[in-house]
């Protein structure tokens, strides 16, 4: 199956992947928000996880979906991260698997009220 081997300074981390997935994701992300001083690094950290293709969900929602996900991988400056596509018999077990249904919340889009 097609993973994701994902390496940090050289050191293997996980092998990430399902059979059955439709999406597969890496990606990093560095965040100030919520920082102690304005424009300061709060954290980095590496997140993998995707959908499946999974159709037979025990949800009467059609539009339900399985997730999984790995752990966080929480990074430094100067780390190097590799994600090598593979096509391998195994892979590492996610860490959570759930599903999703599409009931949202109705979001109101008519904007801040007006001042004046």
């Amino acid at each position: 199956m097609i993973a994701y081997k994902i390496s940090i300074n050289g050191a293997h981390i996980v092998t990430a992947g399902q059979e059955d997935w439709a999406i597969l994701s890496a990606h990093i992300t560095s965040s100030r928000v919520n920082s102690e001083e304005p424009g300061t690094l709060r954290d980095i950290n590496c997140r993998v996880g995707g959908i499946t293709e999974n159709t037979e969900l025990s949800s009467n929602d059609p539009n339900a979906s399985e997730h999984f996900r790995y752990p966080i991988i929480e990074l430094n400056i100067g780390d190097s991260i590799t994600v090598e596509i593979v096509d391998v018999a195994d892979v590492d077990s996610p860490e959570k698997r759930y599903i999703r249904t599409s009931t949202l919340e109705p979001r109101d889009s008519s904007g801040p009220e007006d001042a004046g």
